[in-house]
């Protein structure tokens, strides 16, 4: 993948002050991250709240955003990279998932990797870039027009 414009665009963001090129440029993060977020939401059938967008620590002159799943939702990471064949032994007594009892110990069979996320990456890339172009845009004019 190619991204072309990005020497225009820094000699444009070099003339803003910093504060305005950082704010500039984490919205523009931002959104093509919200991009990948709503095409991982859509892999994997389930809300918005299930996959996170968050800023994390950069170095200087760089914006970094991670997306990952919901650490309330931890069980959506075993679909993402399935489960390997595993015993599951009772602490207390048998294990039941309330209508069946299954025993002290269960061998699981594992789960296989349903991937959701990697593949909103790899498929919409290019979706991001764009909005993070559009976004880009419309906070340059934004900040013109000032």
């Amino acid at each position: 993948m190619e991204i072309t414009g990005l020497k225009e665009l820094n000699k444009r963001l070099t003339k803003l002050p910093e504060r305005i090129e950082k704010n500039i440029m984490s919205a523009a993060v931002r959104a093509g991250a919200n991009e990948i977020k709503k095409a991982a939401v859509a892999n994997l059938g389930g809300k918005k709240s299930d996959i996170v967008v968050k800023k994390s620590r950069a170095p200087k002159g760089t914006t970094k955003y991670k997306i990952g799943i919901n650490a309330k939702k931890f069980y959506l990471y075993f679909k993402e990279f399935g489960t390997k064949p595993h015993v599951i032994k009772s602490k207390k007594g048998l294990l039941t998932d309330g209508s069946v009892v299954y025993g002290k110990v269960i061998d699981h069979p594992g789960q296989s990797a349903k991937p959701f996320l990697r593949p909103a990456f790899d498929e919409n890339a290019h979706r991001a870039i764009d909005a993070m172009k559009k976004k880009i845009a419309q906070r340059l004019e934004k900040e013109a027009a000032k």
